[in-house]
């Protein structure tokens, strides 16, 4: 399609369209500085209007689709039909600067390509509240037309089993969708998804339907191969496929016969065009659907986007002049240093911080070699201060000159400006929105870096090797926004970096899922901060920093009062600090505990539900909500597990009268629906029923294993289950789930009849009878590990005293809450009753940022 366009007439028209925007922004200019003045609005309209009709004459459309998103925005403008004026008129000049970038790419590249100015268009259909365009918007697969099965094959792929096994399927499905909505457990989702997918395939197979199978299979395994992230877009197109087998199973064998929606193909196909992958599936349907034609590369389209990305010279310049200002104040003070007397060295100190910014702001512009010259001068003049050499003429000359090496490298690579020479009053010597927004959109760009730095850390098994480049991110952008300055984000991203070195890079164990939300939520928010900030560099964003300072609150983390003072050099951990941490890791407990030896379902991603009426006790602010999607998802399928309970659990119970062998069929159902509701019902917070649902699941692993059997107690226990289960369901879903003390008697009866013991009854007395014997073995693994948790509390309750306020740490946390949870599973009650108050105490404490007081403490 390129020799199609005639770039002769766009060398002829390029120069002209480029002055007409000039003379367009020049009247934009003119409005903004009064915006009584109609005529330049009029003007400028005019002048995009015949930028738009040159473009579409020489047929350069997706130019021309550019020109006209800036003169519809434009024409808003003109009649006061957008929410944010002063936004939407920074936008105008954005563009009006980006197209004769975007013609120039044109012309050189010999291609028009719509997806390098998608961002744009789409900010400008924005400001003026239109609905934004898709990648998807400008591709066009070549759809492939199935043609229907006739009535004997439908007949004959009718099978009496088939039902039941669209149900599982379906079920599986929406299980990994779960997974996937939680982000748990990703690769172990995506398997499962795999396995659905490639049966549905097989099922579907030359029916029109099969096409969305195949598709979802191929995107799936992408997925597991690392090619594309658990993105919401992503989530949504796979719950669009639920929705398919979904009516599938509603509709039976002719339900193949009627094709998935076309725009749900398109969108799937659009990222396997996106994919680089070279597994034979992924080829083959690059090759069936011609995408290599109807979507250019990835590498083609960043390229372009990076080129058309980079920083104007007039910007460039302004951070230059800042840069080179604040070198001239630093040689100022060295100046004063060498004409001084010398006696007092430690007056140098006062230079490394300025000279720490400025270097982390080359940094965050890509500028290496002047970076490193400053990071060598940042050596020698600590060295100087802390009286380590001596501060001879040669050496602060060494200084001095290296200062102003880097503030003519750093002039010579803005070079001249012509214009700004012929138009001296449009660009002010020091431009400080131009520098904020621009150390801004590089500081947001590598926080994005660090936050693709601890996905890949998730996806690679908590690998904490890959890790290493974060704590140099996070400096960068800390130190870009001291200089600008932006001090308390700057003092957020300080103690997020602590947080990293103190925790996530030395500390065996790895994160919950809480302590990542958190550390996510923080980063988030300083990004979004930031985000605010470019649109409007007068806006107040204390309240999106307060809600990243609770996030990192509950990390135990404060951030600092004054960053500019903390050393950047020191942020480096020492050897004798790795030294003392792992001194400190030699105090953890030991490793084997009672949730491993009795597969505990105690986890701190799952603590067990409040014992207090929901409506006096607020949400969690250390758990984020719920997705009502993904809770709508869960309640359906905790429907559809009832009604297999139902079916299969009557089926098992008959069966075990008939003799020596039972129905191990509806047997393992019936384990599956138990397991179904224990790790959905995690993943959407429904605590009683999980729990409920795991000491059940324990229980019939046991008996699946032979190490049970299953005689009266324990039909007798699974009927009461089921009998209670929907009022359990229904409490989550009204909201109004508590601690109940039925439900917790039957999750200890189910974990007592598990390991052989008695189960307990409804009195109280009976439970705590002399004559009951724990066995021997748990119980001492129990006293070790109660030990252990016993410790961590004293000494918490030690450096409580000498604390005016002491706040709840996560490791009293743990413990308590592990306490609690070995207690009830080894049987030993009198402490799981005194354990469960002071969980449920410490948890309200945490959770609502209460510092405890001297009461509570005695």
């Amino acid at each position: 399609m390129a020799d199609r366009h005639d770039y002769v007439a766009l060398e002829w028209l390029k120069g002209e369209i480029a002055e007409t925007l000039r003379q367009a922004r020049h009247a934009l200019d003119e409005f903004i500085e009064d915006p009584a003045n109609g005529a330049a609005m009029a003007e400028c309209l005019n002048l995009v209007h015949q930028v738009h009709g040159s473009l579409q004459m020489i047929e350069f459309y997706g130019a021309a689709l550019l020109a006209e998103e800036i003169e519809q925005l434009a024409l808003a403008v003109q009649q006061n039909r957008v929410s944010h004026p002063v936004e939407s008129e920074q936008l105008l000049i954005q563009a009006m600067s980006q197209l004769p970038l975007y013609l120039e790419r044109i012309h050189s590249a010999r291609r028009d390509l719509p997806l390098v100015v998608l961002p744009l268009l789409n900010d400008l259909r924005s400001a003026r509240g239109e609905s934004l365009l898709s990648e998807t918007s400008l591709f066009a697969p070549q759809l492939v037309v199935v043609p229907a099965l006739d009535e004997e094959e439908l007949a004959r792929r009718n099978t009496p089993e088939l039902p039941g096994l669209l149900r599982k399927l379906r079920q599986t499905l929406q299980a990994a969708l779960a997974g996937l909505m939680r982000e748990q457990g990703v690769q172990t989702q995506l398997g499962y998804m795999a396995k659905v997918f490639a049966r549905l395939e097989q099922l579907c197979e030359d029916a029109p339907l099969g096409p969305l199978w195949r598709i979802s299979s191929a995107l799936v395994e992408t997925m597991l191969n690392g090619n594309f992230t658990n993105s919401p877009a992503l989530r949504s197109l796979l719950k669009d496929a639920d929705k398919e087998l979904k009516r599938l199973a509603e509709q039976g064998v002719a339900g193949i016969n009627q094709p998935a929606p076309e725009e749900l193909l398109k969108s799937l196909l659009f990222y396997i065009a996106k994919s680089d992958s070279l597994a034979p599936k992924m080829l083959d349907l690059k090759d069936q659907y011609a995408l290599a034609d109807a979507l250019p590369g990835n590498d083609v389209v960043n390229e372009e986007r990076a080129r058309m990305a980079g920083p104007d010279r007039d910007a460039m310049r302004s951070v230059i002049v800042a840069l080179c200002e604040g070198l001239v104040r630093v040689k100022e003070r060295l100046d004063v240093f060498v004409r001084g007397d010398r006696q007092h060295v430690s007056e140098l100190n006062a230079l490394l911080p300025p000279l720490r910014q400025i270097a982390d702001t080359l940094a965050v512009l890509g500028f290496g070699q002047p970076r490193k010259v400053i990071i060598d001068q940042l050596s020698v003049v600590l060295g100087l201060a802390q009286g380590q050499r001596e501060p001879s003429d040669g050496a602060l000359m060494d200084v001095a000159g290296a200062l102003l090496y880097v503030e003519s490298t750093l002039a010579g690579m803005a070079g001249n400006n012509e214009q700004s020479s012929r138009e001296e009053s449009r660009l002010p010597t020091t431009d400080l929105t131009q520098i904020h927004q621009l150390v801004i959109r590089e500081a947001r760009n590598v926080l994005q870096q660090a936050k693709d730095v601890i996905l890949d850390y998730i996806d690679g098994e908590w690998d904490r090797q890959r890790l290493d480049p974060l704590c140099a991110l996070i400096v960068q952008v800390r130190g870009a926004l001291a200089m600008i300055p932006l001090a308390r984000a700057a003092s957020l991203l300080a103690a997020c970096n602590e947080y990293i070195q103190e925790h996530l890079l030395v500390d065996e164990t790895r994160p919950t899922g809480v302590q990542l939300d958190c550390l996510a939520d923080t980063i988030t928010g300083i990004e979004y901060y930031l985000e605010r900030m470019l649109e409007d560099h007068e806006a107040l964003g204390d309240q999106v920093l307060d809600m990243a300072q609770q996030s990192l609150a509950r990390l135990g983390y404060t951030p600092a009062a004054d960053t500019l003072e903390v050393p950047l050099l020191d942020e480096i951990i020492t050897q004798d600090e790795l030294l003392e941490l792992d001194d400190r890791k030699a105090l953890v407990s030991p490793t084997q505990t009672i949730a491993q030896v009795l597969a505990s379902p105690m986890s701190a991603v799952n603590p067990p539900a409040r014992n207090v009426p929901t409506s006096l006790l607020p949400p969690s602010p250390d758990e984020e909500a719920v997705d009502e999607e993904l809770r709508e998802v869960f309640l359906e399928e905790a429907d559809e597990v009832l009604d297999a309970l139902r079916e299969y659990l009557p089926r098992w119970f008959a069966s075990l009268g008939s003799g020596g062998h039972w129905d191990s069929t509806a047997l393992t159902e019936v384990r599956r629906a138990f397991h179904t509701l224990k790790g959905s019902g995690r993943m959407v917070r429904a605590l009683i029923l999980s729990e409920l649902a795991w000491s059940v699941e324990n229980l019939l692993n046991r008996v699946l294993e032979g190490d049970v059997l299953p005689g009266l107690e324990v039909q007798q226990l699974m009927g009461e289950v089921l009998a209670l289960l929907p009022s359990v369901i229904r409490d989550f879903a009204d909201d109004a789930q508590c601690q109940r003390n039925d439900v917790d008697l039957l999750a200890a009866r189910a974990h007592a009849l598990a390991n052989g013991l008695e189960a307990p009854s409804l009195s109280v007395a009976d439970s705590h009878a002399p004559g009951e014997v724990l066995d021997p073995q748990l119980l001492e693994i129990f006293r070790q590990e109660a030990l252990g948790h016993l410790n961590t509390l004293s000494r918490f309750l030690d450096n409580a005293e000498q604390s005016a306020s002491p706040s709840i740490s996560d490791a009293v946390l743990r413990a308590l809450h592990t306490l609690k949870g070995s207690a009830h599973m080894a049987g030993v009650l009198p402490i799981a009753e005194l354990a469960s108050p002071l969980d449920q105490l410490v948890r309200e404490y945490k959770a609502n940022l209460i510092d405890i007081g001297a009461p509570e403490l005695d």
